[in-house]
């Protein structure tokens, strides 16, 4: 219903827009703006992952995996965790 009021639909993927179509909203009013990070701003020093590791307990060659991101079925997780399972 309120869809019909939107001016202006912006999504940070093409399955956010994909959604958004299907509820409704026409391509028209519908803009892509991807999300963007430096990634260098966030990349550990070998000290702050010796000192993660060491706080969880974890040795230097155990796996670790952190993925950010809303638990929808097109994002992923799932894929991403059975791809992992067949690397063992």
């Amino acid at each position: 219903f309120l869809h019909r009021l939107v001016r202006v639909a912006v999504g940070n993927a093409k399955s956010v827009l994909d959604d958004l179509r299907e509820e409704g909203i026409p391509d028209r009013k519908l803009f892509l703006l991807y999300n963007g990070i430096v990634a260098e701003a966030y990349a550990p020093s070998a000290e702050r992952r010796a000192s993660a590791r060491a706080r969880f307990g974890l040795q230097p060659d155990v796996f670790v995996m952190t993925a950010v991101g809303n638990l929808h079925p097109y994002k992923g997780h799932a894929d991403l965790i059975e791809a992992v399972a067949g690397l063992g």
